[in-house]
């Protein structure tokens, strides 16, 4: 394969069309299984089974879609207070939330804004610098069900990363907290792939 090839399978054309094709296979494939769902009730002599499974399968999906769709709307102030409880980081100020993204369907990444108060955002700061690793070069290796928590100083930013391991062969869970010490945004990231 030469370069000329790789450059025609990723231009933008293939690219709209390969997920038109995606999106086209999963609607016909939704709409088979609304028609299955109804019909094979229906030739067994049982047509309003098949009424109610069909709806039902067809409020489930529509229930999904919206919570896809919805997801950042979803997001409230009680996840990321439980998300920053997991760093043991407690916000006494009230805060807002900026904004949430995450990889929809995944949900391996998820990234999260918050803007805090300034006595939130200086105890934050205190809490990262006065920690026993702060400013350590490494973390130690992980074992199986560990946590190990890093707090560090880079550029503007205080910095806390936890990573959970689950075991042998399980990619670790990854919990950053970053404050900027010039503003009062707090970002946090969960990744989890």
């Amino acid at each position: 394969m030469s370069l000329n090839d790789v450059a025609v399978i990723l231009s933008p054309m293939n690219f709209m069309t390969f997920w038109i094709l995606v999106i086209s296979g999963f609607l016909i494939l939704i709409g088979g299984l609304l028609f299955l769902s109804y019909w094979i009730p229906k030739k067994l002599g049982n047509r309003r089974l098949g009424v109610w499974l069909s709806r039902l399968l067809a409020a489930a999906l529509v229930v999904w879609a919206g919570s896809v769709a919805l997801k950042d709307y979803l997001f409230f102030k009680t996840d990321a207070k439980e998300f920053l409880a997991r760093q043991n980081i407690i916000l006494n100020d009230e805060f807002e939330i900026l904004n949430n993204d995450d990889d929809e369907i995944l949900g391996a990444f998820q990234r999260f804004q918050l803007e805090i108060s300034d006595n939130d955002r200086e105890k934050l700061i205190a809490s990262i610098v006065t920690s026993a690793n702060f400013g350590a070069d490494s973390i130690n290796p992980l074992e199986n069900n560990q946590i190990t928590i890093k707090n560090y100083q880079e550029g503007d930013l205080y910095i806390r990363k936890k990573r959970t391991s689950y075991g042998q062969n399980q990619v670790p869970l990854l919990e950053i907290v970053e404050v900027d010490k010039n503003s009062n945004v707090v970002t946090c990231y969960t990744y989890n792939p």
